[in-house]
């Protein structure tokens, strides 16, 4: 047993100093204010695919595959360890879920890469059309556009076929030099 007085067990992590206990503590609220902001964030974009991607003829995203909440049933974790192993399971899921609903949107509207490199680009990032290439863009934004509408090989109807009283067609995107 340790008999140093100025170390506690701590729930989260076994033994800790008191400094290091207190510093834990008081980002607490920090840590877990997150969690209304990231509950909204999941509602706002679950909703926003159910209208838009259904809209544009795009298959949706599938919450489930990037929710993954298991670690909190592990028998080795104490109470906090479960909680906190939920919260980031969930914080996680929800950027990674939103994550992949840009980047459907962003290669349906915009597929085109920056002039610098993202640090960490989405899976999709690097089959978008190179900057400043007007010829690609041209040439390659339909099929991108395409293919994000294709669940499992087969093309979605026009919008039009789908939508009652739409009337707009969006033309080809033009080619400049």
């Amino acid at each position: 047993m340790d008999t140093d007085p100025t170390t506690l067990r701590a729930p989260w992590h076994g033994s800790a100093d008191l400094a290091t206990l207190a510093r834990h503590l008081i980002s607490v609220p920090f840590v877990y204010g997150l969690l209304l902001p990231i509950a909204f964030l999941d509602a706002a974009v679950s909703a926003y695919q159910a209208m838009c991607f259904r809209l544009w003829g795009m298959p949706r995203v599938r919450r489930s595959e990037h929710l993954i909440l298991d670690r909190h049933k592990l028998s080795y974790l104490n109470g906090p360890q479960k909680l906190n192993c939920l919260y980031c399971g969930y914080a996680n899921g929800v950027l990674a879920y939103a994550r992949e609903i840009a980047g459907r949107t962003e290669q349906y509207w915009c597929p085109i890469k920056h002039a610098v490199d993202p640090p960490a680009p989405h899976a999709r990032y690097a089959d978008f059309i190179d900057y400043k290439d007007a010829k690609g863009f041209g040439a390659r934004a339909p099929a991108l556009r395409a293919a994000i509408q294709a669940p499992s090989g087969r093309q979605a109807a026009p919008v039009e076929d789908r939508v009652e009283g739409f009337a707009h067609h969006v033309a080809p995107y033009p080619v400049e030099d």
